[in-house]
């Protein structure tokens, strides 16, 4: 949520409108509801450690060209923030699938529904504090 919440703020600082987030949003909702079959049959295959992998790989790379993106102006700076962008929603389903994958089958059966249900709280704490940093930081240092 560090990156995700100020996103807007980046897109208009860099002379982008609404329609441009929006179609970025579209894309990214849409490639995360579409890979979530896929990603849950290769789990089924090949348990969830790989996939947990590739997904936070590739994440963290998308994370770094949208740092980058911040550098670069123009065509450059939309194209590395739309494909930082389409990652970001590639890599959830990867993400959260295979977490509550790995949290189920590492469980003991009778404690598996706390877990999950632990889990959900602290990912949600997560993902408040990730927009509460990522304010403090863009009005701290700027949003460029």
């Amino acid at each position: 949520m560090l990156c995700f919440s100020q996103f807007p703020v980046l897109l208009k600082t860099n002379g982008f409108g609404t329609f441009t987030l929006y179609a970025m949003s579209m894309v990214n909702s849409a490639v995360s509801a579409f890979m979530y079959t896929g990603v849950g049959r290769s789990i089924k295959q090949n348990r969830g450690k790989s996939a947990l992998f590739k997904g936070l790989s590739l994440r963290a790379f998308a994370f770094s060209l949208l740092a980058f993106s911040t550098v670069s102006e123009g065509e450059s700076f939309i194209f590395l923030a739309a494909v930082s962008y389409f990652l970001a929603g590639y890599t959830w389903s990867f993400i959260s699938i295979s977490t509550t994958s790995l949290i189920s089958q590492n469980a003991p059966p009778k404690k598996r529904g706390a877990l999950i249900g632990t889990y959900n709280p602290i990912s949600s704490l997560g993902a408040i504090a990730g927009n509460f940093l990522s304010g403090v930081i863009t009005s701290t240092l700027g949003s460029r």
